[in-house]
């Protein structure tokens, strides 16, 4: 039961903290295409409410800029699953929060 337990739980995680991630890419990528910083934060406040309405906690702005942030560290896939793949979002969060590359790595 707890091999099966730490199985699910272990995908789960995975299948999350790559949600984060594109949703952090698409952020990237729409804010290429804007022109302002004023309009790139509304992108966030509008994309915040319009995935909390929808999806529930967990979409705050707070958060989208971390899921932006994990996606400008990270930016290949690939190298994702092969540096995080045991990882849970507690533990990218922390690490999204030193700035250092070498550190962080």
């Amino acid at each position: 039961i707890t091999a099966g337990q730490n199985v699910a739980y272990n995908a789960a995680n995975r299948a999350m903290v790559m949600t984060y991630w594109n949703i952090g890419k698409r952020i990237v990528e729409e804010n290429r295409m804007v022109q302002s910083v004023q309009n790139r934060e509304a992108l966030i406040s509008v994309l915040s409410d319009e995935l909390t309405k929808e999806f529930g906690e967990g979409y705050s702005k707070r958060n989208l800029h971390y899921y932006r942030r994990f996606y400008l560290y990270l930016p290949d896939a690939e190298i994702l699953h092969t540096r995080v793949q045991n990882l849970n979002w507690s533990h990218l969060r922390a690490l999204l929060r030193v700035h250092d590359e070498n550190a962080r790595i």
